[in-house]
């Protein structure tokens, strides 16, 4: 195999594969990444995979001999990292084991292995296709929900749930007691389909493409692929019943309303969360001319204010919310934000194309701890007297006498 190529295509591919290839492994072939070069094409594809999802780059490349070869995917992108030429060279060993790389006056060599045992993920005929722009919006204000797990990444409480439509594309996401939806219009020729992405797959992918990037879909009933011109994401669906979103925001009755700046919000709630700990709970309630909170915590006590728009106040005892996961829901948004409360706590926050559903906790009190006093390092301890025979016989005496 011997071809040359641009070096900076080829690294801004290998810092994407970077991101698929595992950097330790027992299979070592896993944590490489897969070249091959077609001369009668005259381009490249660079492959990397975990078993679950696999990444493909194709690449123009001036190659003038075909061939196949796994190098390490992390060396491979740290040598064209320090490369300061246009134009890499590369060439393969005749016995296939190793490989140079050569720019300017720079050349490495390093260990190369068969490309013929690299694994390869058989993608069936596709069931569906359609397009999708806009993903990292919707990753960025959904997948936070979502708890990480690679052993059980397709069970549906490791996945966000994707639902496409003609007009608009629409995320969702649930912890238990919190939900998300995001929603990007859409001009295209999409079929109604709803498919859950495993959410380590949907953040690695939205890390990968750009806003405006309009990506080609193709899924099956296992797997599915994104397409852009350059690259093709593969990666297994989640599998299960995910919850029905629209009955959940449907069957909120509002009781009590309010409309705030998100931003606003977010800066009120940033102080409150940075003396908080974990468990810690927000009273919120609605008040005539704003909504006030309150955080008691074994650290400190908050109260503020955050002038709003109110519809319909609360009674003074207002409701309780989980203070971490208040702040982090509402950080996801922006815009003009309306607040709608039903008679049992539960919370709907509505903005530009996102809504979050928060419920409620049941109030806990706690006191708050003094910090223990400091010690004074001039006073020492008093020194504990060693009691001995001697001792004993001492005081004896002296309590005869």
């Amino acid at each position: 195999m011997k071809l040359s190529f641009d070096r900076k295509d080829f690294l801004e591919a290998a810092k994407r594969l970077c991101k698929v290839a595992p950097p330790t492994h027992n299979n070592p072939i896993l944590t490489g990444v897969l070249l091959e070069a077609d001369a009668e094409n005259l381009e490249v594809t660079l492959t990397a995979t975990d078993l679950i999802t696999t990444v493909c780059c194709n690449l123009s490349a001036a190659v003038y001999e075909g061939g196949s070869v796994v190098v390490n995917a992390e060396l491979f992108a740290n040598m064209l990292r320090l490369f300061d030429e246009a134009t890499v060279s590369a060439e393969l060993s005749p016995n296939g084991r190793q490989i140079s790389l050569s720019c300017g006056n720079a050349v490495f060599t390093i260990g190369a292995l068969s490309g013929e045992a690299f694994p390869r993920i058989p993608v069936p005929n596709p069931e569906y296709t359609g397009k999708l722009a806009g993903l990292p919006s919707l990753a960025k204000h959904t997948a936070f929900l979502v708890p990480r797990a690679k052993a059980d990444g397709e069970s549906p409480k490791h996945c966000v749930r994707l639902e496409l439509s003609n007009a608009a594309a629409r995320a969702i996401s649930t912890d238990g007691s919190r939900l998300m939806c995001c929603t990007k219009p859409l001009q295209g020729e999409n079929k109604p389909v709803s498919l859950l992405l495993p959410v380590e797959a949907l953040t690695l992918l939205a890390s990968m493409v750009g806003e405006e990037e309009t990506l080609r879909l193709k899924s099956s009933a296992r797997f599915i692929t994104f397409e852009s011109d350059k690259m093709a994401f593969i990666t297994r669906l989640g599998t299960g019943s995910y919850i029905d979103a629209d009955s959940v925001l449907s069957a909120v009755t509002a009781l009590y309303e309010a409309v705030v700046d998100a931003k606003a919000l977010q800066d009120a709630l940033d102080a409150a969360e940075s003396v908080a700990l974990v468990g810690d709970q927000l009273n919120m309630v609605f008040r005539m001319d704003g909504i006030g909170f309150e955080s008691n915590s074994e650290r400190a006590k908050s109260k503020f204010y955050v002038i709003a728009q109110v519809t319909a106040p609360m009674p003074p005892e207002g409701f309780y919310y989980p203070l971490k996961k208040f702040c982090q829901g509402i950080a996801a948004m922006s815009g003009i934000l309306k607040l709608s409360v039903t008679s049992a706590g539960f919370l709907l926050v509505e903005g530009t194309g996102q809504t979050l559903f928060q419920s409620p906790v049941q109030y806990r009190e706690k006191v708050l701890k003094r910090p223990d006093k400091p010690k004074n390092e001039d006073e020492k301890p008093a020194k504990k007297t060693k009691t001995t025979k001697k001792t004993k016989t001492t005081k004896k005496a002296a309590k005869a006498a």
